[in-house]
């Protein structure tokens, strides 16, 4: 006995048939024909779909007097048991059949309006001719943080950064969220992974993100500089420079040296990133600029200055950048890659 289907696709997986389908868009079922080839012409076939427990789901058992089915598919695994019968009735032949059904992605046509699915997919097969560099969209946050624009920052990947966040599809927030310390006291001790500012990002804001949104976000490894202090409370991961290693983040503020591209000598960790192409290509003091509720604020850098050991560095309202106490209130306006 053997069995196809439209696409002839089927492969034996440890006593499984299995396949792959897509689902078109829009809808959520769909079904999908085999046939059933056998020596005996008058052979009928019955088809029971089962859970994932291996139990016959109700009413769906189906008897066809033609080896030809059609089998109801649904998002996710479908799994079948096929029976087919002899003119006495008896069983000749059963098979386990399991059709894995994944949704229908859309061709990318707007940053602005495409769906994150779509988007991760259009990253992840190196098509987003369609993306600009400073293309922007809004987005509606949990947590009564609002709704903020969001802007493509970098498609430019790396080759010897070490740390992440400059590489790859960065997206940045291209305005800012809320007004928060870097820290509670006056010290940038254990750097950006130390502080308290680290907390809101990660766990405040990052929760505040929408499903769809949080599901295609990349692991991204982000390295902080380090103050004239050069300790680590935390016991983090650090680099050679004494600087702080933390993977596998999802979001994350910015570098000195992403934004300002001025490889700052207060910077120790310039070396490891990268300008973002929206700032290097508009490296200008209005290009960095970034406002709430229509009005000029300065927002912070997960950068600490070296020669001190209580600030982190800033942009300020104006665009240009230096450090700030890091007990010192400023805005947060974070990123975050795709892929």
């Amino acid at each position: 006995i053997s069995f196809t289907d439209s696409e002839d696709n089927f492969t034996l997986e440890n006593g499984v048939y299995t396949s792959e389908a897509v689902m078109p868009e829009g809808e959520t079922t769909m079904t999908k024909t085999i046939t059933v080839e056998t020596e005996n012409p008058n052979a009928t076939v019955t088809y029971q779909k089962v859970d994932e427990f291996g139990a016959v789901i109700p009413e769906t058992g189906i008897k066809r007097l033609s080896t030809s089915l059609q089998l109801p598919l649904e998002i996710g695994t479908n799994n079948f048991i096929i029976t087919v019968k002899g003119e006495d009735g008896r069983t000749t032949n059963e098979f386990n059949l399991s059709i894995t059904v994944n949704s229908a992605v859309a061709q990318p046509v707007s940053f602005s309006t495409d769906s994150w699915e779509t988007i991760q997919k259009a990253v992840q097969d190196n098509n987003t001719s369609l993306y600009n560099v400073g293309d922007t969209r809004t987005i509606e946050l949990g947590n009564d943080l609002g709704t903020h624009k969001l802007r493509l920052a970098n498609k430019t990947a790396c080759t010897t950064e070490t740390s992440t966040t400059g590489c790859g599809f960065v997206i940045e927030f291209a305005d800012i969220i809320s007004e928060q310390q870097m820290n509670t006291t006056s010290t940038s001790v254990g750097g950006y992974p130390a502080s308290a500012m680290y907390s809101y990002v990660t766990e405040t804001v990052y929760n505040a993100l929408p499903s769809e949104l949080k599901a295609v976000m990349q692991d991204t490894t982000v390295v902080s500089s380090h103050g004239s202090n050069t300790s680590n409370p935390n016991n983090s991961e650090i680099d050679a420079n004494n600087n702080f290693i933390t993977r596998n983040q999802k979001i994350y503020l910015l570098d000195r040296q992403e934004v300002l591209g001025d490889n700052s000598s207060y910077n120790t960790a310039a070396s490891t990133t990268r300008q973002l192409d929206y700032y290097s290509a508009n490296n200008t003091n209005s290009a960095r600029i970034k406002k709430y509720q229509g009005s000029n604020f300065p927002w912070w850098l997960r950068s600490a200055s070296s020669n001190y050991d209580s600030s982190f560095n800033i942009v300020y309202s104006n665009g240009s950048g230096d450090g700030y106490n890091a007990y010192y209130s400023c805005w947060v306006s974070p990123a975050f890659r795709i892929g």
